[in-house]
């Protein structure tokens, strides 16, 4: 449908106030995509606090140059739909690149392809590739978590190379303790056979000085009966 002069001034003076409140735009060459596609996209930018919205390209000229943006939507000469986003451009971008790649696996071919962005916030314009490497980047809240954990990392292991240190001074300490040195250094005893004397009686004494012939005397024969 064609629009009137007045419809697009007023379309203008509306999408320059619309860019006062994003931070982000995104360009995206949709026309290789069907409408069901569309709007799930729509769907799925909602959740991410954006908006999709098609706009011609010299009306979109228009507002980016009365917001003060150094951006040409001109110089592609496809069919472009604009993604108005309130966050970062990661916030952005990461949702429309995963669509994009679950819609080239579908269709086997690039039917949706972002062909550049602009950070409202920084006034700095970005390619398509830029914009596909920044959405294929973890979320903020992921980079963090890694940095913190790879920050981590070595704090652990010196916490625990302390604590194997301390451990060992004290089994050190323990073993240098003056009891254990005392036990260490005082010899054991050695272990001696017992004495056994040996006590002879008087009859004892007698009878080994007589010899043998003599003990043969000493012993008493008894008398035999008739």
């Amino acid at each position: 449908m064609k629009l009137t002069k007045a419809q697009k001034v007023k379309k203008v003076e509306e999408g320059t106030k619309e860019l006062k409140n994003k931070q982000t735009l995104v360009f995206v060459d949709f026309s290789g995509t069907k409408v069901e596609e569309l709007k799930r996209l729509r769907r799925t930018l909602t959740e991410a606090k954006a908006k999709t919205e098609v706009i011609k390209k010299r009306l979109l000229r228009i507002m980016l140059k009365n917001h003060g943006a150094n951006y040409d939507p001109m110089q592609t000469k496809a069919q472009v739909i604009t993604v108005f986003g309130e966050g970062d451009i990661s916030s952005v971008a990461a949702p429309i690149y995963k669509f994009s790649k679950e819609l080239t696996a579908k269709n086997k071919k690039e039917t949706f392809k972002v062909v550049g962005g602009y950070d409202l916030v920084k006034n700095v314009a970005l390619s398509g590739e830029e914009v596909t490497a920044i959405g294929k980047l973890p979320s903020r809240e992921v980079l963090i978590a890694q940095v913190v954990g790879t920050l981590a990392a070595p704090i652990r292991a010196f916490l625990y190379i302390l604590s194997e240190k301390a451990k060992q001074s004290a089994l050190v300490n323990k073993q240098e303790t003056p009891s254990n040195i005392e036990k260490a250094e005082t010899p054991k005893p050695e272990k001696t056979e017992p004495v056994v004397e040996k006590i002879t009686t008087p009859q004892e004494t007698k009878a080994e000085s007589a010899g043998p012939a003599q003990a043969d005397e000493l012993v008493e024969i008894p008398k035999q009966t008739e």
